[in-house]
C-alpha cells in the first residue's frame, strides 16, 4: 500500500503524486453526518498514524478513526503529538475507512 518513515506516517505515490494516509478523530453522530452528504468537507483534519488519531480520539472524546488519503495536506503548527503529526486536507474526502478508536473507554 504505501511505505513508512522512521515515525510511522504512511505515503504512497501514484501516477507520479505523492498521497499522504491521514486519520481523522470523530464522533458517530458526525460519522452519520459525512454518510449522509456522502463526503467529509474540507479541510479535514488528521493525523499521519492512527495511534496519534486514537490517542487525540481518547483525549477529546472521540470514538470513531476515519482513515483516508489525500494528496493536497499541509502541516497544522499546532495539534501534533508524542504519537505522530497533524496535517489538514484541503478537499472533501468522499472515499474513507470507519475503524473504532480501539483506545476509547
Amino acid at each position: 500500500m504505501g511505505q513508512s518513515d522512521k515515525q510511522g506516517s504512511m505515503e504512497s505515490v501514484k501516477e507520479g503524486v505523492r498521497i499522504m494516509i491521514l486519520y481523522h478523530a470523530t464522533t458517530p453522530r458526525k460519522i452519520e453526518r459525512y454518510l449522509n452528504t456522502r463526503a467529509i468537507l474540507a479541510p479535514v483534519r488528521g493525523f499521519d498514524t492512527l495511534e496519534a488519531a486514537e490517542f487525540w480520539g481518547r483525549k477529546t472524546l472521540r470514538s470513531k478513526i476515519v482513515k483516508f488519503e489525500s494528496d493536497r495536506v499541509y502541516k497544522l503548527p499546532d495539534h501534533h503529538n508524542a504519537y505522530g503529526r497533524a496535517f489538514w486536507a484541503e478537499e472533501n474526502i468522499s472515499e474513507y475507512e470507519i475503524m473504532e478508536n480501539r483506545f476509547f473507554k
